[in-house]
């Protein structure tokens, strides 16, 4: 790109240099179309010398060595970039102009090293140039564009924010660390920010390039619910892809949805309960199970399947949820989950076997009625010759100390019905007849406080 500056601002710019501006080629006959930057313009190193040192001394010499940037070719640029480098950051603040108007240069060697003085520059110095650093994200040149790429986290939320559409384009750059640089620069923004990029987050998921894929969804997870809600049934269908990224996220979006949309695909979600693949199994789980106590009692059957999935974290994830259920929907899947645990416990895999211990001391437990309990301490303590488990002996003391508590409470109110009740009544029969009977303490001061009412009243 040919850039052209007013001859008369050039000059005024080195007007007190001695010798003055000489040999300078002029691109046209007349001077007011001004100077080309490709007709190589002769301007003393002197000068050059000269003009860096006044813009260090004077921020109004900003302007001096903008133009002297671009218009003494590549090779004085350079020499200005690397006397640049000899600034402190604080001091290149005023310079911060030019430095970004450098990364573009048609020179590789002036663009490495203004790239070096682009990252010396203080954060607040970036700010101020959003609109050009972002502009530079669509550069031809993979270097330039990840040069300004990773220095999009420095800007503030409000700049990263006033160009987000432009940011999010970058998700599907052709390199990789742009791309990166992109999506961290977005994970710092609110939902409400990305909101009007939403539908182009979504569709970079199912990009070809498993890496965009990637980049997209760091923004996704910021997205509100209200955001993701055309695009639910789309998320749904992505618990089901095989990479990992795009799955997890999935999960977690769907968390954010309101409970009416995430209920309506409920049915869909139990029906990846039992997918072949485990990770599926594992992100199904955890996205039902964000649904509230009420709009989980319905699908509370699927939970107490998934309890026996080999795979620990869906297992997991299972018992969680269980465990947010109300006592009294855990009361009517006490037999399943009874049965559950015991079939657990014999399971072929360790993995499984383990799961049911673990099983064991959640608050599933608390439906299990001492029958089960018994059976689960006796193959519990056969476990402890057969597994090396620290955690075999743990778990079989939490169930005697459940046994103990549980015949307690049965002690207790066996007590309370079959002794205490009837000690009290007669206690309360007998005693109670004689202090009111004549001559008992209650007698005399019924009495008392009797006469004492009818005198007040003859007295009146």
């Amino acid at each position: 790109m040919i850039r052209r500056f007013d001859h008369d601002t050039v000059t005024a710019a080195f007007a007190d240099h001695d010798p003055p501006v000489t040999g300078m080629k002029r691109g046209h006959a007349d001077a007011s179309r001004g100077v080309s930057v490709d007709d190589e313009p002769e301007i003393p190193k002197r000068a050059l010398v000269d003009a860096i040192a006044a813009a260090s001394a004077h921020p109004t010499g900003t302007d001096a060595i903008a133009i002297a940037c671009m218009l003494t070719g590549s090779e004085s640029t350079w020499d200005l970039a690397r006397a640049l480098r000899k600034l402190e950051p604080a001091a290149l603040t005023v310079h911060a102009g030019a430095i970004v108007s450098m990364i573009t240069d048609r020179s590789t060697w002036v663009r490495c090293d203004a790239k070096v003085l682009f990252h010396r520059l203080e954060d607040a110095a970036l700010t101020p140039h959003a609109g050009a650093i972002v502009g530079m994200l669509a550069h031809p040149d993979v270097g330039v564009r990840y040069a300004v790429a990773s220095a999009l986290c420095r800007l503030d939320r409000a700049a990263i924010g006033s160009h987000a559409g432009s940011i999010v384009a970058a998700l599907t750059d052709s390199d990789n660390d742009v791309r990166l640089a992109a999506s961290v620069a977005l994970g710092d923004l609110n939902g409400a920010a990305l909101t009007p990029y939403a539908g182009a987050i979504v569709g970079m998921l199912t990009h070809s390039n498993h890496e965009v894929r990637r980049a997209a969804s760091v923004p996704f997870g910021v997205l509100d619910g209200s955001a993701l809600t055309p695009y639910a049934g789309a998320i749904v269908g992505m618990l089901t892809v095989t990479d990992s990224y795009v799955r997890d996220a999935a999960a977690c979006a769907l968390g954010n949805l309101e409970q009416a949309v995430l209920a309506s695909h409920a049915d869909a979600i139990v029906g990846m309960f039992t997918h072949p693949e485990y990770m599926v199994r594992h992100a199904a789980v955890c996205a039902l199970g964000c649904l509230r106590t009420a709009a989980l009692a319905s699908h509370a059957g699927a939970f107490v399947d998934a309890l026996a999935d080999p795979f620990y974290w869906a297992h997991c994830a299972a018992v969680d949820a269980i465990g947010n259920l109300e006592e009294a929907v855990l009361a009517s899947h006490s037999v399943a989950i009874a049965h559950t645990i015991l079939g657990m416990l014999v399971h072929p895999l360790g993995q499984v076997r383990y799961n049911a211990l673990r099983l064991l001391e959640s608050d599933a437990m608390r439906v299990l009625d001492p029958d089960v309990l018994e059976i689960a301490i006796s193959t519990v303590k056969n476990m402890l010759t057969e597994e090396e488990w620290l955690k075999v002996p743990d778990t079989l003391r939490f169930l005697k100390w459940k046994r103990g508590h549980i015949h307690w409470a049965t002690v207790r109110a066996d007590v309370q019905l079959s002794i205490v009740r009837p000690y009290a009544l007669f206690w309360h029969e007998y005693v109670g007849e004689r202090l009111c009977a004549p001559g008992g303490a209650w007698a005399e001061r019924d009495r008392a406080a009797f006469e004492d009412e009818f005198n007040e009243e003859l007295n009146v």
